[in-house]
């Protein structure tokens, strides 16, 4: 906890004197505060207190509750930053148990028991996983069912999963204990959503929605970073996103997993990948939350049914594109590129948005040539600034891929009237990228990036 937070525990503890002393251990004040913090926001009990006072009654209770009401959000920000304080002490032992168990099961899992003992939550979901796997002592679903659920009484959030695939493996139906992921979930435990993104993607819920299935393994890797193993299959193998390597590589970064196991899950990996550089993945905001997934578009069927009639025996683009701009506006970036195939309004917006928040290959290449062959190429044109957007953006992220055929002509006249452009300005070299820096207006400020070889 940094100084300031210090500073301001010892300041509300001055203030809160009342309430408790300097020489009180940091779990009873806790307890008082947590008191103090029910008496002053139940409703029923506030009620009874001020019916004391309109009897004339005044005794200590009376009084209490004067002083619960008058400091209770003093009251709440302390009890906050004293749990905050709790829990990173916690932390602390837990990961000196953390470290032990890497030695020697046996011993980790009595410094977790103790420690659980002392009220450490995650300690509790760490004896609970140790039955639940039998490591460091014998396997005990009763026990490891008992161990999560003290640590969901305790705060820990994380340990719905390890409930639910405890139930599981003990052979209850999946289905009687999905809720015990959803709750998990929405106390923002990462592991409870790359697991309802695993049965998603089964198809075990909601229809086995994959843009369902991809947000939940997007908010696994906004909760935490560890967890980016799912999302990295996602743009491995195309599942809803794009094939994008460099975010893949940047969510493996943290991930135990090695590659070995991602082959094994169904992975692809490319032969350039470790020429990669990661990238931290921009994704859409996919509009959803766990109470809206079930009424979600599944927008891969609608481009599915839409790609059966754009290439049966006898085609019929016509009646595809009302599936194409459903799916599109649902969020298949596929979709979104055959918007501009078939001459869809508004495929314009939907080329920027597949580029832009999916890092679709299709849809920037596409905008890439198409700004180059509007581009008017002097400096400041609003086309060629476009077309270098695009193209930077493409080789970026897809840089080992060539040009397509269909744009390579684009591509060539980009580059062609980037070297009358720039031909003949002053160069300067970025040390850091080796990228040579050309000015774009005159001023010492403004430089426009282009790579010193060219091409991809």
């Amino acid at each position: 906890m940094n100084d300031e937070k210090l500073k301001k525990i010892e300041e509300l503890e001055k203030t809160l004197h009342y309430f408790i002393k300097p020489d009180m251990d940091i779990d009873k004040k806790i307890k008082i505060l947590s008191n103090s913090y029910w008496r002053a926001h139940n409703a029923g009990y506030c009620d009874h207190m001020a019916w004391q006072r309109m009897a004339g009654v005044d005794d200590e209770q009376v009084e209490q509750h004067d002083l619960d009401c008058k400091y209770k959000w003093d009251v709440e920000s302390l009890l906050e930053l004293l749990t905050e304080l709790k829990n990173e002490k916690f932390e602390e032992l837990w990961q000196k148990a953390s470290d032990l168990f890497d030695k020697d099961n046996e011993a980790g899992f009595k410094a977790w028991l103790e420690l659980c003992e002392s009220g450490c939550a995650h300690a509790a979901h760490s004896v609970g996983w140790c039955y639940h796997c039998g490591n460091g002592v014998e396997k005990d679903d009763e026990k490891a069912e008992e161990y999560y659920k003290l640590a969901i009484n305790g705060g820990y959030a994380a340990s719905y999963n390890g409930l639910y695939w405890t139930y599981v493996e003990s052979g209850k139906p999946e289905e009687e204990n999905f809720h015990y992921l959803y709750e998990g979930a929405s106390l923002g435990s990462a592991s409870c959503y790359e697991t309802l993104s695993c049965l998603c993607d089964d198809g075990k819920i909601h229809g086995g929605n994959k843009k369902v299935a991809a947000y939940f393994a997007t908010r696994a890797y906004e909760i935490d970073k560890k967890c980016g193993e799912v999302l990295a299959l996602y743009y491995l193998n195309g599942k809803f996103f794009p094939r994008v390597y460099p975010y893949a590589k940047y969510c493996l970064e943290n991930s135990t997993f090695t590659r070995a196991d991602f082959e094994e899950l169904g992975a692809e990996f490319p032969e350039y990948w470790d020429d990669i550089e990661p990238i931290e993945p921009v994704y859409p905001d996919f509009g959803l939350t766990l109470g809206t997934c079930d009424g979600s578009v599944d927008p891969d069927e609608l481009f599915s049914k839409a790609q059966e009639l754009m290439f049966s025996e006898t085609p019929d683009r016509e009646a595809a594109k009302p599936y194409v701009l459903e799916a599109a506006k649902a969020g298949s970036s596929q979709a979104m590129y055959y918007t501009y195939i078939l001459d869809i309004d508004g495929w314009q917006e939907f080329l920027v948005r597949g580029a832009d928040e999916y890092g679709d290959l299709d849809c920037i290449e596409l905008l890439a040539a198409l700004f180059s062959e509007q581009a008017t190429y002097r400096i400041g044109n609003p086309f060629l600034n476009e077309a270098i957007k695009y193209w930077n953006r493409r080789k970026k992220l897809h840089g080992n891929i060539p040009v397509s055929e269909a744009n390579k002509e684009a591509f060539e006249i980009y580059n062609r009237g980037l070297d009358r452009v720039f031909g003949r300005m002053p160069r300067k070299v970025d040390p850091e990228t080796n990228a040579v820096l050309l000015r774009t207006d005159g001023s010492p400020h403004r430089w426009l990036l282009r790579e010193d070889k060219g091409g991809f």
